[in-house]
């Protein structure tokens, strides 16, 4: 009974997840639901609903799931990172970590890495969170070849930007700054140099 009760919780969790359903609200309403439903070894056993519990069980069921595509990852004879970031609701500095990869097949894929908490938003703390996760995940940094950014200077600064770091400890990477962001900054610059664009968008 205790071990259904605790498969169960893991498939409720499981499906909030899956479907980006807020966990640590819905969690405690989903496993009532599951009662009235019938699935009543959850009243036999209290499963643990504390927002502390849930993320424990998150952090395994993360650890199952991304097994399998570590290990492809590990095995692939080229990979590349997707790197940006961010700031959460917090205000906490986040960096997204993504990783493309071939298969055996010459297939690409992508797939979500990590996401990291900054100290601060220099170019050594990115870079040191960067290798941080490559060495927790195990990945093969001798087929390291690429590496996207979002072009900002603390990206791609030429003295001692993230890219310039990382290429001098893995001298096969080559770094390539997204096109859209680009753009986006082009765009940005464009319209403050036109005065009569600047004056419509700071009366907005």
């Amino acid at each position: 009974m205790e071990h259904e009760a605790v498969i169960g919780g893991f498939k409720c969790l499981y499906w909030l997840v899956k479907n980006e359903v807020a966990h640590h609200t819905n969690y405690p309403q989903l496993l009532s639901l599951a009662q009235l439903l019938g699935c009543d070894y959850f009243e036999k056993l209290k499963v643990d609903q504390r927002n502390r519990i849930v993320d424990d069980m998150l952090e395994i069921l993360a650890q199952i799931v991304g097994l399998p595509i570590l290990q492809e990852i590990r095995s692939s004879q080229a990979i590349s990172l997707k790197v940006d970031e961010t700031t959460d609701v917090s205000v906490s500095r986040q960096l997204d970590l993504h990783v493309r990869h071939l298969d055996k097949e010459g297939c690409v894929f992508n797939h979500f890495l990590d996401l990291v908490t900054l100290e601060d938003g220099k170019a050594d703390s990115v870079v040191a969170a960067i290798k941080s996760v490559l060495q927790k995940k195990e990945l093969p940094v001798d087929g390291l070849y690429g590496l996207g950014t979002d072009g900002a200077a603390v990206m791609t600064g030429r003295l001692n930007g993230v890219a310039k770091q990382l290429t001098d400890s893995f001298p096969k990477l080559l770094s390539v700054a997204c096109a859209a962001h680009r753009l986006a900054l082009a765009c940005k610059d464009a319209s403050n140099a036109d005065l009569k664009v600047k004056e419509v968008k700071d009366t907005r």
